[in-house]
Formats: C-alpha cells, sequence, structure tokens
C-alpha cells in the first residue's frame, strides 16, 4: 500500500473511533484504535484496521445509492 492510501485509512479509522467514543479529541480515539488492533504501535493501520476501513467504504458507497 502507498502511503497516501494508509494516511486515508488511518484518517478513516480515527474518524471512526471517534464517532464510536462520542467525542472529537483525537488521541482519545488514536489509543482506542490501538486498544482495539485497528492500528499499530507505530501508527500504522493493521489487518482488523485495513478491514473495517474496507467496511466503512462500502457502507458510504450503499448509503449513497439509497
Amino acid at each position: 500500500m502507498s502511503f497516501s492510501n494508509d494516511f486515508k485509512i488511518v484518517e478513516q479509522i480515527i474518524a471512526y473511533c471517534r464517532k464510536k467514543l462520542s467525542t472529537d479529541i483525537d488521541d482519545l480515539a488514536i489509543e482506542y484504535a490501538k486498544s482495539r488492533g485497528y492500528l499499530s504501535g507505530g501508527f500504522e493501520p493493521t489487518l482488523n484496521g485495513r478491514n473495517l476501513a474496507s467496511i466503512i467504504r462500502e457502507e458510504v458507497i450503499l448509503q449513497n445509492k439509497a
């Protein structure tokens, strides 16, 4: 994966975690993402994080079609 694509995935994961925690504090969302296994300690998306981002993208596509 390219850096640009990984960055977009990380942004999607953080946005999801912010929504899940009902917060706008990125640090809390990042810690949550790491604790759930979505991000590695090196701030890279894990396989679980990539799968989550894929589900989020599919959901957005389906919502746009409705």
